[in-house]
């Protein structure tokens, strides 16, 4: 399994209140599309992001991607440490990075589904930190940007990549279609 991190732009003990605690959420359904989002929350991202709209992000990307069927996706935000130990784990890279997707098979953009079988695209990871950074430098809220990391992690997971201009160019502007709509 390899990583898909986001461009890159040129550890003590938890108490038990501070552990990630998950949040799974049922079927929702939006014409012939169903979502199953899981997500892995730290402390910070349960205080700073809403669930409701974490799944409206997903909903949005997989429609705008033409994806039917039914979608499952896992979600985790995590620290610095871990991001960095992920990110040179499975793609090599030794930095700290924003998002990695790890997809659960390789995949095209247009995935086979049968209406009553359930297709794991995989497992999104995102660094709160870095995300909080990047807000920051950019100026605008930290959803937002987590908003533009969900929706880069799932195309990874749908098989959109950025390895040559052209790619990168599709993907940025399928991005600012999602974001903006």
């Amino acid at each position: 399994m390899k990583a898909q991190p986001s461009p890159k732009k040129k550890n003590k003990q938890r108490s038990n209140s501070a552990r990630a605690q998950t949040s799974y959420f049922p079927v929702l359904h939006k014409g012939s599309l169903r979502v199953r989002l899981a997500i892995a929350h730290s402390a910070a991202s349960r205080a700073q992001l809403r669930d409701a709209h974490l799944k409206h992000v997903v909903r949005s990307t997989s429609l705008t991607a033409q994806q039917r069927g039914t979608i499952v996706i896992s979600l985790a935000f995590v620290s610095d440490a871990a991001m960095r130990r992920l990110n040179r784990e499975f793609a090599g890279n030794d930095y700290v990075t924003d998002v990695l997707s790890f997809a659960a098979r390789e995949v095209t953009r247009q995935i086979q589904h049968q209406s009553s079988n359930a297709t794991f695209l995989g497992d999104i990871a995102i660094c709160l930190p870095q995300a909080m950074r990047q807000a920051r430098a950019a100026r605008h809220s930290l959803a937002r940007e987590v908003d533009w990391l969900l929706t880069h992690g799932i195309l990874h997971l749908l098989g959109y990549d950025h390895a040559t201009e052209r790619e990168n160019q599709q993907m940025r502007a399928l991005e600012q279609q999602i974001l903006n709509s």
